[in-house]
């Protein structure tokens, strides 16, 4: 099994799992729209209320909240295959701390980058920068709540599988992230269908990574190619 029939057979095997995961939870799909609506509330709120330096490092906590709300959502469904609304509630904790750390040092990179200059070096070209971040911790939100890695391992194992799958992980990724500039580019002019469509296509893509991830994080190149050849 060379490389294309690699990811050919992992973009298949999580494409089966997603679909069924939808057909079983089909509530999966809607509940970012749920998360992203109260994201914005609490951060008008904030806004409101003028919290001064400490709003920065409040609408953190709160993003984190959501992140980890979300993250035990989808572990949930992951490994037990349900889903109930008090999961959003009891999930704030559970993966708090991981979330917060892991948007902490997003955050502390992205400023690290601009005292280095490498903003200003890049010109118009700076929007690189947030893609760059993108691409360095992509990984890091199945890390979280599939993997048993503490606050600090789990930074480790991100650049760890990164070296053993950029191939895999960021080509099949990026077919879906293709669908997602597309339904940017479609904002423009239908804002509001596409925005809905938006949160719909993303939650997907959340619950197919899952798949996708687990898959790379239980095997390798290797042991795929037994499987296949043993099949």
């Amino acid at each position: 099994m060379n490389k294309v029939k690699d990811i050919q057979y992992l973009f298949n095997d999580a494409l089966k799992n997603s679909m069924q995961t939808v057909r079983r939870l089909p509530l999966l799909l809607v509940i970012p729209i749920i998360y992203f609506l109260v994201y914005l509330a609490v951060f008008y709120v904030i806004s409101f209320i003028n919290l001064g330096i400490f709003s920065s490092l409040f609408r953190g906590l709160v993003l984190a909240a959501v992140l980890s709300s979300y993250f035990y959502v989808l572990y949930e469904a992951h490994y037990y295959k349900r889903f109930k609304f008090n999961y959003m509630i009891s999930g704030i904790k559970v993966f708090l701390m991981k979330s917060w750390v892991f948007t902490l040092i997003v955050n502390l990179t992205f400023y690290i980058f601009l005292l280095l200059g490498i903003y200003a070096i890049l010109g118009r070209f700076s929007y690189l920068l947030p893609l760059l971040l993108f691409a360095l911790f992509n990984p890091m939100p199945e890390i979280i709540y599939l993997t048993d890695y503490n606050e600090r391992d789990m930074f480790f194992y991100n650049f760890s599988f990164i070296k053993h799958n950029y191939l895999q992980w960021y080509l099949i990724n990026g077919i879906f992230f293709a669908g997602l500039y597309l339904l940017f580019t479609i904002s423009s002019y239908i804002p509001y269908v596409s925005n809905v469509l938006l949160l719909l296509y993303s939650s997907f893509v959340m619950i197919f990574r899952a798949y996708l991830f687990k898959n790379l994080h239980k095997t390798n190149y290797r042991k795929r190619i037994f499987y296949q050849f043993n099949k």
